[in-house]
Order: C-alpha cells, then structure tokens, then sequence
C-alpha cells in the first residue's frame, strides 16, 4: 500500500531498517533500537507490542510526536498534551502529515465544523474534514498498511489516581519543589545550547513559577515579557515580578492600529492558515508581542519560549464543585458541554452537535462523570486550545518547553485526594507559605486585586437591554457605545475588520445551519464587543469554502 509522508516539522530520522520520522526531545538512538526489536518479533502478536510502547512511553517526560513505517503497519504517538499536530487520512492511499493543508481529498464535515463554531475546537480525533483524523493527546495509532484498519490506545489519561492517603501542606510543598525542580532540570539539560529563556509573564501564578524555579536553579539567562494596554495590572505586576530577581523585562503596547497593520501584511490570514488545521481555534494572545520583540531584535532565533501552560489545569484550577455534583453521563454532559461552548443553556447543548461528540468521548473516557469534565478539558482544550497557541512561537521561528507537563510532575497532583485539588486548594495555600522565594511572595496577584464580580441580581439597566431586540441594540452601541479596552487589550484584534462582526465574517448562510441562531446576534455586534477567541474561531471557518457549509 502506498504511503503519503508530508512533514514540515517532523524530521527523518536516519535508519537502515525502519522509516522514523520525530520531533520533540526523545533518545533516537534507544527509542528506535526498542522499536525494531518490538515491532520485528514475529513471536508476539500485535497486542503484546503495543502493550510494550504503551510502557515505553509511560517513561517518557519530554515532548513528543513521532512516526514509524514498519513492513506492515504504520506506528504514530504523540506526548502528554499532544504538543505536536499529526493528522493522517486512508482514504484511497494513507496519507500522514504535521501539515493538514497538505493532505488531499478533503470534504467538509458540517458538524464538526457547528461543534467548532461552538466550542472552539473539533472534539475528539475528527477534523473539520470527512475521513481526516488527528493523533490525540497521550495517543498510540497503530495503521494496517494493507487492510487500513486503525488501532487506538490511549497509554494515559486525565483522571485522579485515588489513593486514599491525605498528605499535609509540609509534605506537599516538599514534594512538589522536587517535581518541579526535576522537570526544569531536565528541560534545561536537553537544551543545553539555548541562549535566553523567553518568558511570557503575567500577573498571575502560573508563570510566576516559572520564574521562581528558574530563579532558584540559579538561571540567569531569563527575558520577561508583557503586552496590552499601556500600565496595565498584569504588566505592572509582571515588570515587580521580573525585577524582583534580576531578569530583563519588555513591554509591547497593543494598539487597534497595529493589529490592523499586521491583517495588512497578511500575517493574520497566514498564522490562522498555520495554526487552524482544521481542529483549533488559532490562539493570538501573544502574536503582536512575539512579532515586535523579533522586529527589534529582542529576541534570537537561539532563544526557547517557557509559557506557563498550564500549571492551573493540573493542580485543580479547572475542578470544580460544578463537576463534583455530576453522578450520571448525562450530568457529566451537560457540564461539560456547558464549560466548553458559548451554548448558554443546557437545552441548547442537548440539541447540538457538540452534545453527540461528547457522548462519543464520555463512552470510551472510562472516567466517573465527576471527573469528565477535567478529562475533556485536557484533551480538548488544554490539548488543541491552550498548548496550540505555541504555533505562535512556531510560526515566527521560535521553539518551546512546556515544563508543567512533565509527567511526574501531572501525576503527583492527579494522586493528591480530589478535595485537595479542588480549585488548586492545596497549591495556592502552600504557593506563599512555602513554594515562592521571599523575593517574590510579597507581590500580589492579579486575581487578588481585580475587583470580585458581585452577586447581586441583575441591574435595571442589564434587564431593560435584555429587552432590546439585538439588531436595535448593536445600532445603539455602534452609535453611543465607546470602546473600552483594558489589561491585555484583545479586543482591538479585529476591531478596524468592520463596523460589525458580519462585514468581514458574514454572510450568514455561508454556515452551517444549526449554527444561524448562535452567531446572527454576534454579527450585528461591532467586532471590538465580541470575545476574540471565538472570533478567531468563526475567522477560520470563513476562510473555507464555503460552498460546503451551506
């Protein structure tokens, strides 16, 4: 059966017996020594050798993705977090490429694409397109290159290992610095050449710990970096925080007029061609300030980026007394589908596309319901939202480490007792008392001095504009609505794209259908009064054909 390879990112690896192609940290000579001593025993049967990888991969800590062409199959796997897009298609020949755009014969899938519109992401291995498929988070595929049968295992998932032993704040802070402390170490020791650590510092708690451990493994070669609105609170923290151990800080001012130079430039169109494939929202959060420190020089094509993705996630910031209260597969969907997707009501998830494709996932999760939520969270947004806004970095040439998803380091907090998880309970109770170096303890967080939301019930002003018909009132704010950006000031993305959200995205019915009732309010708003991921979502999807959606 005749075999399609096309990579972009993924390398050959040379090698007489076998064709391996990887990218990420791996030992290349050891790892593909198992692979030919596991994959040519003619002994064993295919069962027993993916049992084998499974194990080789659980000892894995560093980011991966890899291919394997053996006589008669086609091995792919990816790490922890799906750091690394591949996508294969065996339709007619099999194709299998880090590029979805090179993969031919694609026809559009009209519910995944409503799933996406929805929740901003495609769920489980689908694409956009029919028969394309993406290797998933912590994915073993193993491809029959002549029946073309497709053998999926998971050899990790998200979920708590429950083992019933409480441990106290003392015994959680000294086992989490030696976590932490080991997964910096050895991303530094696989990278022994880099020139400056690039850090995207906010003011919040994740890349905060970024800078504490580097700082403690003695690094000096740090770059800090904050963006937004001139004199934000997340820049003023992240410029104290920076300062307070010594490391070199820049700002990038984001300004409606130069995220309209770069959509002038065609820098947009050609990240969201580049980040897309067909599975992810492409995540611009970072892209303006990425593109002007490269532009003066601030940053080499020698530095590595250390995001702090997503230390949250893992230590419980994402669990909640919400999924707690879910004792049945349909609590556990509504939740979740509730939690990812702009889809306000439980009646509106239930009738979904999104609500099928979470019912697939729930059915092979073997997770508690209590628990899906997280499971989907780190597969589906974690997995192909958060980590997928490293295409930043890719895209303007840059590499990345992503320290938190460390192995070890995940499974020490899925061991703790889901009480001690929840909402990062013992995390941020230990994070002062023990975890920051004094230099860093005494700035305060963002989230601890930006005003608490109330919970006072709604306003007179908030009940009479509900009453407003929504082409009335986005003329009214069109007319009298002044723009307010503050912090990171994302709104100015598309804000010189149109005076609505339809002028550059519409019309309409070049959407799916079950989609129209969603997005005709969002088309009558003016683009700087609409969230820009989803925008950024619904931007992808105008620029297919959009013949096939209708």
């Amino acid at each position: 059966m005749k075999v399609s390879y096309k990579f972009n990112k993924l390398k050959k690896i040379l090698n007489d017996e076998i064709d391996f192609y990887a990218i990420g940290v791996l030992d290349y000579s050891s790892f593909t020594t198992f692979l030919k001593d596991t994959f040519f025993n003619n002994e064993e049967n295919l069962e027993l050798k993916i049992k084998k990888l499974e194990k080789q991969l659980n000892g894995l800590y560093n980011q991966f993705a890899f291919v394997a062409d053996f006589d008669e199959y086609i091995i792919l796997a990816s790490d922890l977090i799906r750091t690394y897009p591949v996508f294969y298609n065996i339709e007619g020949k099999i194709q299998i490429s880090d590029n979805l755009n090179s993969i031919n014969h694609k026809s559009i899938n009209k519910n995944n694409v409503s799933s996406f519109v929805f929740s901003g992401y495609a769920f489980g291995s689908n694409t956009i397109y029919n028969n394309t498929y993406g290797l998933q988070a912590a994915e073993i595929i193993c491809i029959n290159k002549v029946t073309k049968s497709v053998l999926k295992k998971r050899y990790f998932s998200f979920a708590p290992v429950i083992n019933k032993i409480d441990i106290n704040i003392s015994r959680f802070v000294s086992d989490f610095n030696i976590k932490i402390g080991a997964s910096f170490i050895r991303m530094i020791k696989s990278l022994p050449d880099v020139k400056n650590w690039i850090i995207p510092l906010s003011g919040g708690h994740d890349s905060r710990q970024i800078i504490n451990t580097l700082y403690k493994l003695g690094v000096k070669n740090v770059i800090c970096f904050s963006y937004g609105k001139s004199k934000n609170t997340q820049a003023i923290i992240s410029e104290r925080v920076a300062k307070a151990v010594g490391y070199d800080w820049h700002f990038v001012e984001y300004t409606e007029e130069k995220w309209g130079k770069l959509h002038e430039l065609g820098l947009i169109d050609e990240y969201i061609d580049f980040a897309f494939q067909g599975v992810s929202t492409p995540h611009l959060q970072d892209f303006l300030a990425v593109y002007e420190l490269n532009a003066k020089g601030v940053i080499d094509v020698d530095d590595i980026f250390v995001p702090g993705h997503t230390l949250d996630m893992i230590s419980g910031g994402h669990f909640s007394n919400l999924d707690i209260a879910c004792k049945t597969k349909e609590d556990a969907l509504l939740r979740t589908g509730k939690r990812h997707s702009k889809l306000n009501d439980e009646n509106s998830v239930k009738k979904s596309s999104l609500y099928d494709a979470l019912s697939q996932i729930y059915n092979k999760a073997n997770v508690k319901p209590q628990y899906f939520q997280e499971n989907v969270n780190w597969q589906e947004r974690q997995a192909k939202f958060i980590v997928n806004s490293c295409r930043v970095y890719e895209f303007f040439g840059f590499d990345f480490c992503l320290p938190f998803w460390d192995k070890d380091l995940v499974e020490f907090f899925l061991g703790l007792p889901p009480e001690q998880r929840l909402q990062r309970k013992f995390f941020l109770q230990a994070e002062r008392q023990s975890i920051l170096i004094p230099e860093l303890s005494d700035i305060p967080f963002e989230d601890e001095i930006k005003p608490k939301p109330t919970k006072k019930g709604k306003s007179l002003s908030s009940t009479i504009k509900a009453l407003i018909p929504d082409e009335l009132r986005s003329n009214l704010v069109r007319i009298f609505g002044a723009r307010k950006y503050e912090a990171e000031s994302l709104n100015q993305i598309y804000a010189m794209k149109g005076k609505t959200v339809g002028d550059f995205l519409g019309p309409l019915n070049h959407y799916p259908e079950e989609t129209h009732n969603f997005l005709k309010p969002i088309f009558l708003r003016p683009p700087y009064r609409v969230n820009f991921h989803l925008l950024s979502a619904i931007y992808a999807i105008s620029k297919l054909n959009n013949n096939h959606l209708k």
